[in-house]
């Protein structure tokens, strides 16, 4: 079911609604956190910032991708990250 979150998250950034995104995203977030799915929190966390850049909220957006970004690294893997 998280993993069906952060796809509705992303097609809803994708079709210009970031608002609903942030929500699919935090709650995906949420999940994987209590699952320990660290990969996909990254994820998550990717859709997250994408959606908090369309929104305007910049600094915030910069501050979610750092920390997906350090996920990624940490786990010695890359994410599907989205353009900046």
């Amino acid at each position: 079911m998280s993993e069906c979150l952060v796809e509705l998250a992303w097609l809803r950034s994708k079709t210009g609604q970031p608002e609903s995104s942030l929500a699919y995203s935090e709650e995906a977030i949420a999940l994987f956190r209590r699952l320990d799915a660290r990969w996909q929190e990254a994820q998550g966390r990717d859709v997250l910032a994408h959606a908090l850049r369309l929104l305007g909220r910049y600094e915030e957006a910069m501050a979610t991708y750092r920390r997906a970004m350090k996920a990624f690294d940490e786990l010695g893997t890359t994410g599907t990250s989205s353009a900046c």
